[in-house]
């Protein structure tokens, strides 16, 4: 069974103003911004319950299929690699 992957390639968050200890607690507004075969680019956003924006955040990522691996070679042991 394949399974997939990814790397991440750029991180970037933004802290526009401190949240203090008396503001509501409000769910992260997130969403695809693209999703490609093998890029994909997400943003994240952390506004109060006015709409007031505190945080920022997007996130580019590199995708794979990883190979399928037999179920024999799940036993734990190393590949031989050819003396590599």
């Amino acid at each position: 069974m394949a399974r997939a992957g990814y790397t991440t390639r750029e991180l970037k968050t933004k802290i526009m103003r401190p949240v203090g200890d008396r503001q509501v607690v409000v769910p992260m507004e997130r969403h695809a911004v693209h999703l490609g075969r093998k890029p994909a680019v997400t943003e994240a956003r952390l506004v109060n319950a006015t709409d007031k924006l505190y945080v920022t955040a997007s996130k580019m990522c590199q995708t794979s299929i990883l190979a399928q691996v037999p179920i024999s070679r799940l036993d734990g042991k190393s590949p031989n690699l050819g003396g590599l």
